[in-house]
């Protein structure tokens, strides 16, 4: 039989290089899980570096962080998200950052400023070369 074939998949995962990553301790905890669209919060404790699969379909615009630290993300199983956190215990934390909403969000307001500076600018300078009133 080939490796494959005989790997437990309930504890190897299969990460975006194609290689399986095995854990070389017990399997950690996750504690504490919230979740709201957008965000996961967990904590962790492990006595050795594992790796945290979180099955949310993998999308680039995902950013994880560990104790407030970016941590590279992988894709794991060819489908979900992965990141590896160290041993001992843990704050992680993702979060949906849609950049494409940013950038809609800044051209929106520049497109606001330039219709607010052209509805406002043109009549105060009629107002500044109008002629003064003879009374």
């Amino acid at each position: 039989a080939s490796p494959q074939s005989t790997m437990d998949l309930r504890k190897v995962a299969v990460l975006e290089a194609g290689m399986p990553w095995k854990s070389s301790g017990p399997a950690g905890k996750a504690l504490d899980f919230s979740s709201q669209p957008g965000l996961c919060r967990m904590r962790t404790e492990s006595p050795a570096e594992a790796q945290l699969i979180l099955t949310v379909t993998e999308h680039p615009e995902w950013v994880c962080t560990i104790d407030g630290k970016e941590a590279p993300i992988f894709l794991t199983d060819f489908a979900f998200m992965s990141v590896r956190v160290p041993a001992g215990s843990h704050e992680v934390v993702w979060r949906f950052v849609p950049k494409r909403f940013h950038q809609g969000l800044a051209g929106t307001v520049a497109g606001l400023a330039i219709v607010l500076v052209s509805a406002v600018v043109p009549p105060i300078l009629r107002r500044r070369k109008a002629p003064p009133s003879k009374a």
